[in-house]
């Protein structure tokens, strides 16, 4: 999939949409409102962000071990599990969200203490 292509072919499919709504019989008028969605303003230019690299924490199995996530989360949160128990990769929090999950309130001071 390419993923540029099909942000134009949406836009296009939204374009169609919205000017369906629209019926201008002022030809000056017709032409400015064409003029703007002719220069994208309704819909911007595709936005790409990259996120930082957080220090890797704990599993998802490890937490839950711990006491700091309910005993569930490791059979949810897992990678490529199928319908079996246990099945699939078990994920790893970033140490950042690790620590922004307190299991009770005396973690309180960690958590703010964790933050970077």
């Amino acid at each position: 999939m390419n993923i540029f292509k099909f942000r134009d072919q949406l836009i296009d499919e939204y374009r169609s949409y919205v000017t369906s709504f629209i019926k201008i019989a002022d030809p000056r008028i017709r032409d400015f409102a064409e003029s703007c969605f002719s220069k994208g303003a309704l819909w911007p230019e595709p936005l790409i962000q990259l996120n930082p690299t957080f220090k890797p924490g704990k599993t998802i199995e490890e937490l839950s071990t711990e006491g700091l996530l309910q005993p569930v989360c490791s059979e949810i949160f897992r990678r490529d599990k199928t319908a079996g128990p246990g099945s699939g990769a078990t994920l790893r929090w970033a140490r950042y969200y690790h620590c922004l999950t307190p299991s009770s309130p005396s973690h309180l001071d960690k958590k703010r203490s964790c933050i970077p």
